[in-house]
C-alpha cells in the first residue's frame, strides 16, 4: 500500500508540473480537478487490483517478480507505451478487457481536447473519431464508443469488485488459520 500512495503522490507532483508547464508554454489549461479525479479513479482501481493480487503471493521475491512483471505488462495492456490503434484488433481485444485501458483514454481525452479541436479543425467528424480510436483517446466496445462517465462507472465497479474479492478471501484465509491454530491446540 505504501508503494501505492508513492506512485500516486508522483502522478500527482507530475500533473502538478504538467499543469503549470503547459499553461506557460501553451497558454492553455485541462480541467485540473476532473484530471485529478480520473487519476485517482485509476490509482484505485489499479491499487485494488494490486491488492488482490497480492493476497495470493506467499514470499517478497515472488511479489518482487510479479510486480515487475504486471508493471510492464500494464504498460503496454492499458495503451501507455503504444496507443491502442497502432496494434492488432487482437491484441486491442485483450487491451479492451484490462480497465487500466479505459483509465488512460479518459485521461488522454481530457488532455487532448482542445489541441485535437486545433488541429483537425476542417476534418470530417467520422476523420475525428478514427483519430481518436487510433490515438487511443476514445475506446469502443461492441461499436460503442465509450463515455467519460461510463468509464467512471467501469472503474468505480473495477475498484468495488477487486476490493470486495480481497477482503472476502482475507476473511477466508484468516478463518482457515485459525481453524489449524485450533486443531493444532487439539
Amino acid at each position: 500500500m505504501v508503494n501505492e500512495f508513492g506512485n500516486y503522490a508522483c502522478c500527482i507532483i507530475s500533473l502538478d508540473y504538467s499543469y503549470v508547464y503547459i499553461g506557460l508554454q501553451n497558454n492553455y489549461c485541462f480541467n485540473y480537478s476532473l484530471l485529478l479525479v480520473y487519476i485517482t479513479l485509476n490509482s484505485l482501481s489499479a491499487t485494488s487490483f494490486t491488492f488482490f493480487i497480492v493476497n495470493f503471493v506467499k514470499s517478497m521475491t515472488a511479489f518482487s517478480s510479479i510486480s515487475t512483471i504486471l508493471g510492464t505488462l500494464t504498460g503496454f495492456l492499458a495503451g501507455i507505451y503504444l496507443p491502442i490503434g497502432a496494434l492488432p484488433h487482437y491484441v486491442q481485444n485483450v487491451m479492451k478487457l484490462f480497465p487500466p485501458t479505459y483509465g488512460v483514454a479518459q485521461i488522454r481525452s481530457l488532455l487532448t481536447r482542445e489541441p485535437l479541436e486545433l488541429i483537425t479543425k476542417g476534418d470530417s467528424s467520422s476523420t475525428i473519431e478514427q483519430l481518436k480510436l487510433d490515438m487511443g483517446i476514445n475506446v469502443k466496445v461492441f461499436k460503442h464508443t465509450l463515455e467519460n462517465y461510463e468509464i467512471i462507472y467501469l472503474l468505480l465497479f473495477v475498484i468495488v469488485i477487486f476490493t470486495l474479492l480481497s477482503v472476502y478471501y482475507l476473511k477466508e484465509k484468516k478463518m482457515k488459520e485459525k481453524k489449524i491454530d485450533f486443531i493444532m491446540e487439539i
